[in-house]
């Protein structure tokens, strides 16, 4: 059963959010770069702007307070400012050097022309005889204002101040023009959101069906369904994909005919092999046994499956499984059959199963039943001792007599015919014994030929008893 994605993990919620998050981090960095810079420019400009009037004036002025008439100094600097007169121009102020006011283009404060001011930045200009500039925000007004106080030097002696020109100018009005800006670049900047929003969806749509197409497949493969393929949308990364699993489906189908070829086959084998054959897994758990080895076993398949080898095999006593599996030499196993019946008796082949790495990944216990070779051997070893104890009684008596003729029976008229006698009969009975012998072997070559002939009856029971 396969985990449902929920929608916060899913790609159709991290492509669009990939997106805006992109998007966001890229507006506000160029946002606040791009308003930061346009915001100095802006007021860089305007200020630029103010000390050009400054100048402007002072060029004005200078000639006008220079001269020797002062009479009429109030009324020409009166004239001069009325030119400043509205825009961006709060007040202009002109001083002399003695701080007493010239003039003023503030048509409401005509009053304190010829007052001495009282401006402190105006003292400290006329004092420290060098500009002041800066920003404040008017009260009244609540706008930001721009001031200047820039001395004035003569031009007959320079280095002597003549005067001072203060000059205010409303900034705000450069400020609106930020907040503007900022206005229309947010607005287009949720258009680019909803715009990205969309392109993700879009994007990530085109993106998830193919996966979810591949992934639909590949679920089916998993679970033996190698029918259909899946459909390439495009000769990128994905549709490589995507034919790369439609081939992967074909082949993995061969393949598992193939193997399920082979394991037919192998069943086929296991089935009608005439030895036993038992295969087990890491852990010593059988995990294939054939007919043959349940029936040498005397057990069903259900009191082997899955039952350890030991256990099976009854090992548990001699080996652990670790020395099974370090072991090369074959196992006798004694296999009780039950009370009436004669034990059987099994020879266990063991290979272990072991991969390149060295892994071993299980073992093949292969069992042949020897019973009747053992019985065979059994009675090959009774026959050359009982024929071994046939020969040495014979010899020992051809032996013993033919020792008491070397050791002077022979001079014995009477004994020694009787030692020849038993001799010459002990010789006869060995020669029949080797005769039987050639005889057996001949048989068992398949070489012996019958010398058939007439015999009397009487004279063969007779020879018999």
């Amino acid at each position: 059963m396969q985990k449902k994605i929920n929608g916060i993990q899913s790609i159709h919620f991290k492509i669009p959010m990939l997106f805006i998050f992109l998007l966001l981090v890229s507006l506000q960095i160029i946002g606040a770069y791009f308003i930061r810079q346009l915001e100095t420019d802006l007021i860089d400009n305007f200020d630029n702007q103010m000390s050009l009037n400054v100048r402007f004036l002072e060029n004005s002025l200078v000639p006008v307070i220079e001269d020797e008439d002062q009479s009429e100094t109030p009324a020409t600097v009166q004239n001069i400012l009325e030119d400043y007169i509205g825009g961006d121009f709060l007040e202009i102020q002109v001083v002399d050097a003695e701080g007493y006011i010239l003039g003023t283009n503030d048509q409401t404060r005509q009053s304190v022309v010829g007052t001495k001011s009282t401006d402190r930045d105006v003292q400290q200009a006329l004092l420290l005889e060098s500009d002041r500039k800066y920003q404040y925000v008017d009260e009244d007004r609540m706008d930001r204002v721009l001031k200047v106080v820039s001395p004035m030097f003569a031009t007959t002696n320079p280095g002597e101040v003549i005067g001072v020109v203060m000059m205010e100018s409303n900034i705000e009005t450069v400020y609106s023009q930020i907040s503007e800006i900022v206005k229309i670049f947010l607005n287009a900047s949720l258009f680019a959101i909803v715009i990205t929003i969309i392109l993700a969806i879009i994007i990530s749509q085109g993106i998830s069906k193919p996966i979810a197409e591949m992934r639909t497949k590949t679920l089916a493969i998993a679970q033996g369904d190698y029918s259909g393929r899946i459909r390439i949308y495009g000769n990128d990364e994905l549709g490589q994909l995507a034919d790369t699993i439609n081939d992967l489906s074909t082949k993995v189908k061969e393949a598992q005919e193939t193997t399920e070829s082979e394991r037919q086959r192998l069943d086929s084998v296991l089935k009608h092999m005439s030895d036993g054959v038992i295969a087990t897994d890491r852990r010593g758990k059988i995990i294939i046994v054939n007919n043959r080895a349940v029936d040498l076993l005397g057990l069903n398949r259900e009191e082997t499956v899955g039952k350890s080898i030991m256990k099976v095999l009854d090992l548990s006593k001699e080996f652990t499984f670790r020395q099974l599996l370090e072991t090369n030499e074959d196992l006798i196993l004694h296999i009780d059959e039950g009370e009436g019946k004669a034990d059987s008796i099994l020879q266990g082949e063991f290979s272990v199963i072991q991969r390149d790495t060295g892994f071993i990944s299980g073992v093949v216990c292969v069992l042949t039943d020897i019973t009747e070779q053992e019985k065979v051997e059994q009675e090959r070893r009774n026959f050359v001792s009982n024929v071994s104890h046939e020969l040495r009684t014979p010899l020992t008596s051809v032996k013993s007599y033919t020792e008491s003729l070397q050791d002077g029976a022979w001079k014995d008229p009477d004994i020694a015919p009787q030692f020849l006698q038993v001799i010459s009969t002990e010789t006869e009975r060995m020669i029949r014994m080797i005769t039987d012998l050639l005889n057996l072997s001949r048989m068992d070559q398949g070489k012996l030929q019958l010398e058939r002939e007439y015999v009397s009856m009487n004279d063969l029971f007779s020879h018999i008893l």
